[in-house]
């Protein structure tokens, strides 16, 4: 090839990545009517609890771990979202804690058959569907609430979300406010394949919505991705790790000393039926 035609395929390649870095395309969760994704959510956490005792620092580590597997089966699909059977076919936990712990740091668990109905907004919201008041399935499906963005967006491109943790978030972490900054990092496999990195702070929660006797958020930050299927139109990985920094003071009348609290959680879920 002579220099003339290398430059003009550099050239053209170029050209190629600035097309590609300039198309807009929407990010939605909006699966296929009668699909059945099966998923697996693996989450680790370690929480530490620090205390001064006669003048001396004490600290004392719990060390959690769970693993579920459920499948979201979508009975119908509309402008408004689609509806989603969430089924948590089998759920294992762990931990050190030995007031849960059986020998060998199993906990038992009731989770297998657990069926709710949601509906999966196309930003990522779950909502409901039936009234059930159990949340865990529902969380499981998403993590992060309104991730997504509402208009279409090109590679580079960047947006924000603000969303309230409360204190029965699936994560354990005491109540508090997350600032999420989301970014489109990359589009694969002619843009059916959406990579999504994620970075946020993590604020303390207004007094109202803590309760009574529990931690208080200090600060934390969050960072993960997210791996959207857009011809599937589901999310097809999502990697989170979370620190929060919190504060336990008892009332003075108890004499106890305020406790530190430091929460480390690795969360990843991902569909185990890829296509």
């Amino acid at each position: 090839m002579s220099s003339r035609s290398l430059t003009l395929a550099l050239l053209l390649h170029l050209a190629a990545i600035a097309v590609a870095g300039a198309q807009r395309v929407l990010l939605r969760i909006q699966p296929h009517d009668g699909d059945t994704i099966s998923m697996r959510l693996d989450q680790s956490s370690q929480l530490t609890g620090t205390r001064v005792v006669d003048s001396k620092e004490s600290s004392n580590s719990v060390v959690s771990g769970m693993r579920v597997y459920s499948r979201a089966i979508v009975e119908s699909s509309s402008e408004r979202g689609v509806i989603v059977l969430a089924v948590t076919d089998s759920a294992f936990l762990s931990t050190t804690d030995p007031q849960r712990a059986s020998p060998g740091g199993a906990v038992p668990v009731q989770l297998g058959g657990m069926r709710v109905r949601v509906r999966v907004l196309p930003d990522g919201v779950v909502e409901m569907a039936d009234g059930d008041p159990r949340g865990n399935t529902a969380d499981m499906l998403a993590m992060m609430p309104a991730s997504l963005p509402r208009e279409a967006v090109a590679v580079g491109a960047s947006w924000t979300r603000e969303m309230a943790l409360p204190s029965s978030n699936p994560l354990g972490a005491p109540a508090g406010r997350l600032h999420a900054r989301f970014r489109l990092d990359s589009l694969a496999r002619g843009g059916e394949l959406a990579y999504v990195s994620l970075r946020g702070d993590i604020e303390p929660a207004d007094s109202a919505d803590v309760a009574v006797g529990a931690p208080r958020v200090k600060n934390g930050t969050v960072k993960g991705m997210l791996l959207l299927d857009r011809k599937r139109g589901w999310l097809t990985e999502t990697r989170f790790d979370i620190t929060v920094h919190s504060t336990l003071t008892p009332p003075p009348s108890t004499g106890v000393a305020p406790m530190r609290f430091l929460m480390r959680v690795t969360q990843r879920m991902r569909t185990l039926d890829n296509r």
